[in-house]
């Protein structure tokens, strides 16, 4: 069963195993980890951001990456 996760996290950096207000929100607990995942970076993006994979075992099988903001990207 595949699983979406949102991050939710606007500022410059952040880890890919950091979940809730600062990072993944989705089913549960935890971050995209699964061939089956799906995996949406879809913020109003206003300046360079990097997501750090820390675990080995990141895994998605559609990863979208818009912004909100158009105008911003």
């Amino acid at each position: 069963v595949a699983d979406t996760f949102n991050w939710n996290n606007a500022g410059a950096t952040a880890n890919w195993s950091v979940t809730g207000v600062s990072g993944w929100n989705g089913p549960g607990v935890g971050y995209p980890d699964a061939a089956d995942d799906v995996a949406n970076l879809n913020l109003n993006i206003t300046a360079n951001r990097i997501v750090t994979i820390n675990v080995t075992d990141a895994t998605v099988g559609t990863l979208t990456m818009t912004d909100s903001t158009p105008s911003n990207s």
